[in-house]
């Protein structure tokens, strides 16, 4: 059943230039009520009765025709016209949900500076590295000159006193060791090792040599210290041992080890030695502790003498 007011059921034709309406006289007095302006914007500019084969349209029936007029309207949008129609405000819609969030403006520009906020505690932070070292700076002037010192004590005197003291320090620490590696000290001061070792002379001479010493020489010379030293030291072993003396440098000519002359008179050889074999150019003791010659190249125990 139809109400009052007016229905659309017409189509839009090239932007609502063509609109087919109905109007309803509810009231039986000629009158249509229908108003498309507000509806779509627009004016009328003209109204024309639907052709009659418009009048039968699916779904109404005659008595709906004989009742209503129906009318075709040409329209002409003017939707941005201000002397369009428009019409009654309707009531304000529910809310709608929210839209999505939109994206991220761009920012904005920088505000105003703050103002300075207040000191805070001192911290409890690890000292730093120590930075490089910095350049020398520039050198100062030079100061006045000092009073003049006490005047020193005479250096040939102080020289002198410093060597006995070294001197004296030397032979103590000399002594310390000779006296704890098993040499042999005399009495005229000098000290004597027997080495067991069975070597040639030039061996023994080098071996001597090298511990600060020479094979004997100096204390065999001398009768008050030679049987001492031979009966303390060489007696007890009861071998051949090479001494300090041979004619190396000249054939019969023989030489102690400190450079002394042996004269025969002042030397302690067996019986009929030195013999004349070539070859015999080296001295050593028999195991009767009287001098005898023989090849350098025998193997022989060697005696060395020390702190000389």
């Amino acid at each position: 059943m139809l109400t009052k007011g007016y229905i659309v059921i017409g189509f839009l034709v090239s932007c609502i230039q063509q609109i087919l309406c109905y109007g309803i006289d509810s009231n039986n007095n000629g009158i249509l009520d229908f108003d498309c302006r507000p509806k779509y914007g627009c004016e009328f500019s003209k109204c024309d009765p639907i052709p009659p084969h418009m009048y039968m349209i699916p779904g109404f029936s005659p008595e709906v025709y004989r009742k209503h007029r129906y009318y075709y309207i040409t329209c002409e949008p003017k939707i941005n016209s201000t002397e369009a129609l428009r019409g009654a405000k309707g009531e304000i819609g529910t809310r709608g949900e929210p839209g999505p969030r939109g994206e991220v403006g761009p920012a904005g520009p920088p505000g105003p500076k703050g103002m300075p906020g207040s000191k805070g505690e001192h911290g409890f932070g690890i000292p730093g590295m120590m930075g490089p070292r910095g350049m020398h700076g520039v050198p100062g002037r030079p100061g006045p000159p000092g009073p003049p010192g006490a005047p020193g004590p005479n250096t040939q005197e102080v020289n002198v006193m410093i060597g006995m003291e070294v001197k004296k320090q030397l032979l103590a620490i000399r002594n310390l060791f000779f006296s704890t590696t098993g040499w042999y000290k005399a009495e005229n001061n000098l000290w004597y090792k027997l080495f067991k070792y069975r070597v040639d002379y030039q061996t023994a001479r080098i071996h001597c040599m090298d511990i600060g010493g020479r094979l004997a020489s100096t204390g065999l010379r001398d009768e008050n210290y030679r049987k001492k030293i031979l009966n303390d030291v060489v007696k007890p072993v009861g071998f051949y041992t090479w001494i300090g003396m041979d004619d190396l440098q000249k054939q019969y000519f023989w030489l102690w080890s400190d450079g002394t002359p042996a004269w025969r008179s002042k030397t302690d050889w067996r019986d009929g030695e030195p013999g004349q074999t070539e070859g015999e150019n080296c001295v050593g003791l028999h195991v009767d502790l009287h001098l005898v010659d023989n090849v350098c190249s025998a193997s022989w125990y060697y005696l060395c003498e020390s702190g000389y």
